[in-house]
């Protein structure tokens, strides 16, 4: 019999998600887009109540397809390597 040695390799992929989200506010709302996180969050205070909030963790299912420019692969966040190794064993019989 053939012995088998394999190993599992486990890559966690670090991906960037570009998402456009649409926003109703008054004509005269002033949006300071030099200080984006601060911006955003003012703007989801302000006008977000039935928004997902980006900037938290967010399961990539929660966000509508419709809302997905992008996908891009940023790197490799951790690899892991898992030893599985295989061999089985052969079975002798010997003469009583």
């Amino acid at each position: 019999m053939a012995n088998f040695n394999t190993k599992e390799i486990v890559v966690e992929v670090v991906m960037e998600v570009i998402v456009t989200q649409r926003f109703e506010v008054a004509a005269d709302y002033q949006f300071d887009d030099s200080e984006h996180l601060k911006a955003y969050h003012k703007l989801m205070d302000d006008y977000g109540s039935d928004k997902l909030n980006l900037t938290g963790s967010v399961y990539f299912d929660e966000i509508d397809s419709d809302e997905v420019l992008d996908v891009c692969f940023v790197g490799i966040g951790d690899v892991n390597v898992e030893e599985c190794v295989d061999n089985p064993v052969e079975l002798l019989s010997y003469p009583l």
